[in-house]
Protein backbone atom coordinates (compact mmCIF):
# COMPACT_ATOMS: atom_id res chain seq x y z
CA UNK A 1 0.00 0.00 0.00
CA UNK A 2 1.25 3.44 -1.14
CA UNK A 3 2.27 5.30 2.31
CA UNK A 4 0.88 9.01 1.99
CA UNK A 5 3.79 11.07 3.10
CA UNK A 6 3.15 14.95 3.86
CA UNK A 7 6.29 16.48 3.17
CA UNK A 8 7.55 19.84 2.33
CA UNK A 9 9.65 19.78 -0.93
CA UNK A 10 11.26 21.67 -3.17
CA UNK A 11 11.80 20.47 -6.83
CA UNK A 12 14.71 21.96 -7.08
CA UNK A 13 20.34 14.36 -19.31
CA UNK A 14 18.93 14.12 -22.90
CA UNK A 15 16.15 16.25 -24.08
CA UNK A 16 12.95 15.27 -25.62
CA UNK A 17 10.43 17.56 -27.01
CA UNK A 18 7.29 16.08 -27.94
CA UNK A 19 4.26 18.51 -29.59
CA UNK A 20 3.41 20.60 -32.62
CA UNK A 21 6.21 22.56 -32.86
CA UNK A 22 6.57 26.02 -35.14
CA UNK A 23 9.01 28.73 -35.91
CA UNK A 24 8.13 32.13 -35.36
CA UNK A 25 9.45 34.11 -38.91
CA UNK A 26 12.13 36.39 -38.24
CA UNK A 27 12.93 34.83 -34.99
CA UNK A 28 15.13 32.22 -33.13
CA UNK A 29 12.20 31.21 -30.58
CA UNK A 30 10.85 27.95 -30.84
CA UNK A 31 7.18 28.29 -29.57
CA UNK A 32 5.85 24.45 -29.26
CA UNK A 33 1.94 23.68 -28.40
CA UNK A 34 1.75 20.99 -25.81
CA UNK A 35 -1.18 18.82 -24.80
CA UNK A 36 -1.91 17.86 -20.92
CA UNK A 37 0.19 14.56 -20.38
CA UNK A 38 2.74 15.45 -22.77
CA UNK A 39 6.46 14.40 -21.38
CA UNK A 40 8.06 18.29 -22.22
CA UNK A 41 11.81 17.43 -21.06
CA UNK A 42 13.15 14.18 -20.27
CA UNK A 43 16.40 14.01 -17.86
CA UNK A 44 18.90 12.20 -15.97
CA UNK A 45 20.86 14.20 -13.70
CA UNK A 46 24.04 15.67 -14.64
CA UNK A 47 25.48 14.97 -11.12
CA UNK A 48 23.23 13.21 -8.03
CA UNK A 49 23.49 11.82 -4.36
CA UNK A 50 21.29 9.34 -2.58
CA UNK A 51 20.00 10.46 0.93
CA UNK A 52 21.90 9.04 4.02
CA UNK A 53 18.33 8.52 5.22
CA UNK A 54 18.48 5.98 2.04
CA UNK A 55 21.71 4.42 2.32
CA UNK A 56 21.88 0.74 2.22
CA UNK A 57 17.97 0.75 1.12
CA UNK A 58 18.28 2.30 -2.39
CA UNK A 59 21.25 1.64 -5.24
CA UNK A 60 23.27 4.89 -4.99
CA UNK A 61 23.22 5.37 -8.83
CA UNK A 62 20.23 4.49 -9.71
CA UNK A 63 17.68 4.85 -6.23
CA UNK A 64 15.93 1.29 -7.05
CA UNK A 65 15.01 0.11 -3.78
CA UNK A 66 16.38 -3.33 -3.04
CA UNK A 67 17.19 -5.63 0.01
CA UNK A 68 19.82 -7.55 -1.85
CA UNK A 69 22.31 -4.15 -2.49
CA UNK A 70 26.18 -5.20 -3.07
CA UNK A 71 28.56 -2.69 -1.46
CA UNK A 72 31.40 -1.27 -2.94
CA UNK A 73 34.33 -3.14 -1.69
CA UNK A 74 36.73 -0.91 -1.56
CA UNK A 75 35.52 1.68 0.62
CA UNK A 76 32.51 -0.22 1.44
CA UNK A 77 30.27 3.10 1.53
CA UNK A 78 28.01 3.22 -1.40
CA UNK A 79 25.72 0.29 -2.71
CA UNK A 80 24.29 -1.39 -5.54
CA UNK A 81 21.70 -3.10 -7.25
CA UNK A 82 23.92 -4.56 -9.81
CA UNK A 83 26.91 -4.52 -11.79
CA UNK A 84 25.93 -2.23 -14.39
CA UNK A 85 24.93 0.48 -12.16
CA UNK A 86 28.41 0.33 -9.97
CA UNK A 87 30.12 -0.06 -13.64
CA UNK A 88 28.25 3.22 -14.17
CA UNK A 89 29.05 5.23 -11.46
CA UNK A 90 32.26 4.04 -10.81
CA UNK A 91 32.49 5.89 -14.37
CA UNK A 92 30.29 8.53 -13.95
CA UNK A 93 32.95 9.81 -10.58
CA UNK A 94 33.69 7.14 -7.82
CA UNK A 95 36.47 6.53 -10.03
CA UNK A 96 37.60 10.27 -9.82
CA UNK A 97 38.81 9.79 -5.99
CA UNK A 98 35.44 9.69 -4.39
CA UNK A 99 35.96 6.43 -3.20
CA UNK A 100 39.55 6.78 -2.10
CA UNK A 101 38.43 9.79 -0.33
CA UNK A 102 35.58 8.34 1.44
CA UNK A 103 38.15 5.36 2.86
CA UNK A 104 40.20 8.38 4.06
CA UNK A 105 37.65 10.13 5.38
CA UNK A 106 36.39 7.12 7.76
CA UNK A 107 40.00 6.41 8.78
CA UNK A 108 41.12 9.98 9.59
CA UNK A 109 37.38 11.28 11.37
CA UNK A 110 35.25 8.54 11.73
CA UNK A 111 32.70 9.17 8.41
CA UNK A 112 32.97 12.88 8.78
CA UNK A 113 32.44 13.23 5.18
CA UNK A 114 30.26 10.10 3.95
CA UNK A 115 27.53 11.20 6.51
CA UNK A 116 26.73 15.01 5.04
CA UNK A 117 24.66 14.75 2.29
CA UNK A 118 25.44 18.10 0.14
CA UNK A 119 29.67 17.94 1.09
CA UNK A 120 29.31 14.43 -0.47
CA UNK A 121 27.46 15.92 -3.90
CA UNK A 122 30.02 19.32 -3.76
CA UNK A 123 32.82 16.80 -3.10
CA UNK A 124 31.35 15.03 -6.56
CA UNK A 125 30.79 17.66 -8.87
CA UNK A 126 34.39 19.41 -7.99
CA UNK A 127 35.61 16.41 -8.54
CA UNK A 128 34.05 15.91 -12.68
CA UNK A 129 34.95 19.76 -12.54
CA UNK A 130 38.33 18.81 -11.66
CA UNK A 131 39.29 15.60 -13.67
CA UNK A 132 36.82 16.01 -16.36
CA UNK A 133 36.74 19.58 -16.89
CA UNK A 134 35.11 18.95 -20.38
CA UNK A 135 32.04 17.78 -19.32
CA UNK A 136 31.43 21.05 -18.20
CA UNK A 137 31.18 22.46 -21.55
CA UNK A 138 29.19 19.57 -22.97
CA UNK A 139 25.92 20.26 -24.06
CA UNK A 140 23.16 18.07 -22.34
CA UNK A 141 19.94 19.92 -23.22
CA UNK A 142 18.32 22.38 -25.91
CA UNK A 143 16.81 25.94 -24.09
CA UNK A 144 13.32 25.47 -25.37
CA UNK A 145 13.01 29.14 -25.66
CA UNK A 146 15.39 29.80 -27.81
CA UNK A 147 17.19 26.15 -29.19
CA UNK A 148 20.59 26.86 -27.45
CA UNK A 149 22.66 24.18 -25.81
CA UNK A 150 22.42 24.15 -22.19
CA UNK A 151 25.91 22.74 -20.71
CA UNK A 152 26.98 23.36 -16.75
CA UNK A 153 29.14 26.07 -17.41
CA UNK A 154 25.94 28.04 -18.52
CA UNK A 155 23.48 27.21 -15.64
CA UNK A 156 23.47 30.75 -13.05
CA UNK A 157 25.28 30.75 -9.49
CA UNK A 158 24.23 33.83 -8.08
CA UNK A 159 27.36 34.17 -6.61
CA UNK A 160 26.63 37.99 -5.59
CA UNK A 161 23.59 36.44 -3.67
CA UNK A 162 25.40 33.97 -2.02
CA UNK A 163 28.26 35.90 -0.92
CA UNK A 164 25.96 38.58 1.02
CA UNK A 165 24.45 35.01 2.33
CA UNK A 166 25.67 34.50 5.87
CA UNK A 167 24.59 31.23 7.27
CA UNK A 168 25.33 30.08 3.01
CA UNK A 169 28.85 31.11 3.25
CA UNK A 170 29.65 29.69 6.96
CA UNK A 171 28.39 26.08 5.33
CA UNK A 172 30.74 27.25 2.31
CA UNK A 173 33.29 27.67 4.44
CA UNK A 174 32.79 24.32 6.35
CA UNK A 175 32.72 22.28 3.17
CA UNK A 176 36.32 24.00 2.05
CA UNK A 177 37.54 23.20 5.26
CA UNK A 178 36.72 19.60 5.63
CA UNK A 179 37.77 18.80 1.78
CA UNK A 180 40.89 20.80 3.05
CA UNK A 181 41.49 18.01 5.87
CA UNK A 182 41.12 15.57 3.17
CA UNK A 183 44.27 17.11 1.25
CA UNK A 184 41.58 17.84 -0.89
CA UNK A 185 42.14 21.57 -2.04
CA UNK A 186 39.67 22.39 -5.22
CA UNK A 187 39.85 26.33 -5.90
CA UNK A 188 37.73 28.12 -3.77
CA UNK A 189 35.99 30.39 -6.49
CA UNK A 190 35.00 26.89 -8.44
CA UNK A 191 33.94 25.50 -4.89
CA UNK A 192 31.48 28.68 -4.33
CA UNK A 193 30.42 29.34 -7.95
CA UNK A 194 29.33 25.45 -7.89
CA UNK A 195 27.36 25.23 -4.68
CA UNK A 196 25.35 28.47 -5.74
CA UNK A 197 24.71 26.23 -8.77
CA UNK A 198 23.40 23.65 -6.37
CA UNK A 199 21.23 25.28 -4.93
CA UNK A 200 19.58 27.32 -7.48
CA UNK A 201 19.39 24.63 -10.07
CA UNK A 202 19.21 21.67 -8.04
CA UNK A 203 15.79 19.38 -7.96
CA UNK A 204 15.16 17.42 -4.33
CA UNK A 205 14.65 13.66 -6.08
CA UNK A 206 11.34 11.86 -4.48
CA UNK A 207 9.67 8.73 -4.40
CA UNK A 208 6.46 8.22 -5.38
CA UNK A 209 4.76 9.15 -2.10
CA UNK A 210 6.73 12.49 -2.04
CA UNK A 211 9.37 11.43 0.33
CA UNK A 212 12.92 13.26 -0.48
CA UNK A 213 15.34 10.13 -1.59
CA UNK A 214 18.29 12.52 -2.65
CA UNK A 215 19.11 15.92 -4.93
CA UNK A 216 20.44 16.35 -8.19
CA UNK A 217 21.27 18.64 -11.06
CA UNK A 218 19.14 18.48 -14.19
CA UNK A 219 20.43 20.80 -16.44
CA UNK A 220 17.47 20.69 -18.74
CA UNK A 221 14.85 20.58 -16.72
CA UNK A 222 16.81 23.84 -14.64
CA UNK A 223 15.36 25.82 -17.54
CA UNK A 224 11.88 26.39 -16.42
CA UNK A 225 10.77 29.38 -14.02
CA UNK A 226 8.63 29.14 -11.44
CA UNK A 227 5.28 29.53 -10.29
CA UNK A 228 3.19 28.65 -7.93
CA UNK A 229 0.32 27.94 -10.54
CA UNK A 230 2.60 25.84 -12.54
CA UNK A 231 1.47 24.65 -15.73
CA UNK A 232 3.97 21.67 -15.65
CA UNK A 233 5.25 19.46 -12.93
CA UNK A 234 8.70 17.61 -12.31
CA UNK A 235 7.85 13.88 -11.74
CA UNK A 236 10.48 11.67 -10.99
CA UNK A 237 10.71 7.48 -11.34
CA UNK A 238 14.16 6.71 -9.95
CA UNK A 239 16.78 9.29 -11.07
CA UNK A 240 14.67 9.72 -14.45
CA UNK A 241 12.81 13.29 -13.72
CA UNK A 242 10.02 13.95 -16.69
CA UNK A 243 8.63 17.79 -16.86
CA UNK A 244 5.19 16.88 -17.49
CA UNK A 245 2.34 19.33 -18.73
CA UNK A 246 -0.85 19.55 -16.51
CA UNK A 247 -2.75 20.69 -19.32
CA UNK A 248 -3.04 21.69 -22.69
CA UNK A 249 0.12 24.88 -23.07
CA UNK A 250 0.64 27.05 -26.11
CA UNK A 251 3.98 28.58 -25.28
CA UNK A 252 3.06 31.32 -27.43
CA UNK A 253 0.83 32.28 -25.36
CA UNK A 254 1.84 31.18 -21.95
CA UNK A 255 5.68 30.27 -21.16
CA UNK A 256 6.80 26.75 -19.51
CA UNK A 257 6.19 26.91 -15.54
CA UNK A 258 6.97 24.68 -12.54
CA UNK A 259 7.05 24.83 -8.62
CA UNK A 260 10.17 25.20 -6.81
CA UNK A 261 8.50 24.35 -3.67
CA UNK A 262 5.46 22.93 -2.01
CA UNK A 263 2.66 25.26 -3.38
CA UNK A 264 -0.17 24.17 -0.07
CA UNK A 265 1.93 26.41 1.90
CA UNK A 266 0.24 30.04 2.43
CA UNK A 267 1.08 32.97 0.50
CA UNK A 268 3.78 34.74 2.93
CA UNK A 269 5.33 31.33 2.88
CA UNK A 270 5.96 30.50 0.26
CA UNK A 271 7.38 34.40 -1.06
CA UNK A 272 9.59 33.65 2.16
CA UNK A 273 11.04 30.67 1.14
CA UNK A 274 11.88 31.95 -2.63
CA UNK A 275 13.50 34.77 -1.32
CA UNK A 276 15.38 33.37 1.04
CA UNK A 277 16.06 29.98 -1.20
CA UNK A 278 16.45 31.71 -4.79
CA UNK A 279 17.13 34.89 -4.40
CA UNK A 280 13.22 36.54 -6.13
CA UNK A 281 9.87 38.14 -5.11
CA UNK A 282 7.38 35.85 -6.51
CA UNK A 283 5.11 37.98 -8.57
CA UNK A 284 3.00 34.68 -10.03
CA UNK A 285 -0.95 34.95 -10.26
CA UNK A 286 -2.01 32.83 -6.84
CA UNK A 287 0.93 34.89 -4.72
CA UNK A 288 -1.22 38.08 -5.99
CA UNK A 289 -4.18 37.11 -6.28
CA UNK A 290 -4.77 33.25 -4.12
CA UNK A 291 -6.26 31.24 -3.53
CA UNK A 292 -4.44 29.85 -0.29
CA UNK A 293 -5.42 26.49 0.43
CA UNK A 294 -8.27 25.99 3.08
CA UNK A 295 -6.75 26.59 6.87
CA UNK A 296 -8.00 23.31 8.02
CA UNK A 297 -6.36 21.59 5.46
CA UNK A 298 -2.93 20.85 6.97
CA UNK A 299 -4.82 19.09 9.94
CA UNK A 300 -7.20 17.12 8.31
CA UNK A 301 -4.54 15.90 5.90
CA UNK A 302 -2.29 14.86 9.10
CA UNK A 303 -5.18 13.06 10.58
CA UNK A 304 -5.88 11.32 7.68
CA UNK A 305 -2.64 10.24 7.39
CA UNK A 306 -2.90 9.17 10.77
CA UNK A 307 -5.96 6.99 10.05
CA UNK A 308 -4.48 5.54 7.54
CA UNK A 309 -1.46 4.21 9.84
CA UNK A 310 -4.07 3.26 12.36
CA UNK A 311 -5.67 1.03 9.76
CA UNK A 312 -9.32 2.41 10.78
CA UNK A 313 -10.23 2.36 6.57
CA UNK A 314 -13.92 3.33 7.24
CA UNK A 315 -12.81 7.08 8.81
CA UNK A 316 -9.56 7.52 6.94
CA UNK A 317 -12.40 6.52 3.83
CA UNK A 318 -14.58 9.59 4.61
CA UNK A 319 -11.86 12.26 5.74
CA UNK A 320 -10.40 11.12 2.62
CA UNK A 321 -12.80 12.01 -0.04
CA UNK A 322 -14.14 15.16 2.49
CA UNK A 323 -9.86 15.43 1.53
CA UNK A 324 -10.37 15.08 -2.23
CA UNK A 325 -12.82 18.45 -3.69
CA UNK A 326 -10.21 20.53 -1.77
CA UNK A 327 -7.08 18.72 -3.72
CA UNK A 328 -9.25 18.80 -6.91
CA UNK A 329 -9.74 23.07 -6.52
CA UNK A 330 -6.06 24.04 -5.72
CA UNK A 331 -4.95 22.30 -8.09
CA UNK A 332 -7.05 23.39 -10.79
CA UNK A 333 -5.00 21.34 -13.21
CA UNK A 334 -3.83 17.73 -12.71
CA UNK A 335 -1.38 16.84 -10.15
CA UNK A 336 0.82 14.14 -9.18
CA UNK A 337 -0.38 14.81 -5.19
CA UNK A 338 -3.95 14.38 -6.61
CA UNK A 339 -3.40 10.98 -8.18
CA UNK A 340 -1.34 9.52 -5.40
CA UNK A 341 -4.64 10.60 -3.02
CA UNK A 342 -7.10 9.01 -5.44
CA UNK A 343 -4.60 5.78 -5.40
CA UNK A 344 -4.47 5.90 -1.45
CA UNK A 345 -8.35 6.45 -1.51
CA UNK A 346 -8.65 3.00 -3.85
CA UNK A 347 -6.12 1.17 -1.66
CA UNK A 348 -8.50 1.92 1.81
CA UNK A 349 -11.72 1.46 -0.38
CA UNK A 350 -10.29 -1.90 -1.20
CA UNK A 351 -9.13 -2.70 2.44
CA UNK A 352 -12.64 -2.42 3.33
CA UNK A 353 -13.72 -5.60 1.80
CA UNK A 354 -15.00 -7.14 -1.39
CA UNK A 355 -18.85 -5.62 -1.07
CA UNK A 356 -17.22 -1.60 -1.37
CA UNK A 357 -14.38 -2.36 -3.91
CA UNK A 358 -15.85 -3.42 -6.90
CA UNK A 359 -17.11 -1.43 -9.70
CA UNK A 360 -20.78 -1.79 -9.10
CA UNK A 361 -20.31 0.57 -6.01
CA UNK A 362 -20.95 4.14 -7.49
CA UNK A 363 -17.82 5.78 -5.64
CA UNK A 364 -15.72 3.25 -6.32
CA UNK A 365 -16.22 3.59 -9.84
CA UNK A 366 -15.89 6.87 -9.68
CA UNK A 367 -12.55 7.19 -7.97
CA UNK A 368 -11.36 4.47 -10.32
CA UNK A 369 -12.39 6.93 -13.69
CA UNK A 370 -10.92 9.90 -11.49
CA UNK A 371 -7.96 8.46 -11.38
CA UNK A 372 -7.21 6.73 -14.28
CA UNK A 373 -7.76 10.18 -16.13
CA UNK A 374 -5.00 11.91 -13.39
CA UNK A 375 -2.41 9.11 -13.36
CA UNK A 376 -2.48 9.09 -17.50
CA UNK A 377 -1.45 12.87 -17.67
CA UNK A 378 0.64 13.35 -14.14
CA UNK A 379 2.82 9.84 -14.62
CA UNK A 380 1.80 8.20 -17.80
CA UNK A 381 1.84 4.34 -18.54
CA UNK A 382 5.51 3.92 -18.96
CA UNK A 383 6.09 4.91 -15.25
CA UNK A 384 6.82 2.64 -12.01
CA UNK A 385 3.99 3.70 -10.34
CA UNK A 386 1.19 3.08 -13.00
CA UNK A 387 3.56 -0.19 -13.86
CA UNK A 388 3.21 -1.70 -10.31
CA UNK A 389 1.09 -0.20 -7.89
CA UNK A 390 -1.64 0.69 -10.31
CA UNK A 391 -1.73 -2.31 -11.49
CA UNK A 392 -2.00 -4.15 -8.52
CA UNK A 393 -5.14 -2.30 -7.68
CA UNK A 394 -6.67 -2.60 -11.18
CA UNK A 395 -6.35 -6.33 -11.33
CA UNK A 396 -8.94 -6.78 -8.32
CA UNK A 397 -10.97 -4.61 -9.06
CA UNK A 398 -14.11 -5.76 -11.25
Amino acid sequence: MIKYQQVKHSPLILSIFVGSVKQRTGQSLVMVKFKAGDVIQQDKPFVHVLNLSERGKRCDHCFTASPKLQRCSRCKVKFYCSKACQAEDWSAGHKLGECLLYIADIDKFNGRLINLDTPRLLLRLSLILTKKPEQAFKSYATNLNDGSPRTFNSLMDHKENLEKDENRVTIYEEMCYLYGTLNCFFDPDQILSSFGKLLINGFTILDNTFSEIGYGIFIGASQFDHSCKPNCVPVFDGTTLRIRAMTDIDTEVEPILITYLDITQPTEKRREILSNKYYFDCECARCKEGPNIEPWFEEKLTNFIRLTSERRWKDADELGRELLPVFESYFQYHHPELTVHLMQLLQIRRNMGAKVYSLSDRITKDIKEKLYKSIMITHGSDHSLYKNEYFDLMKDLD
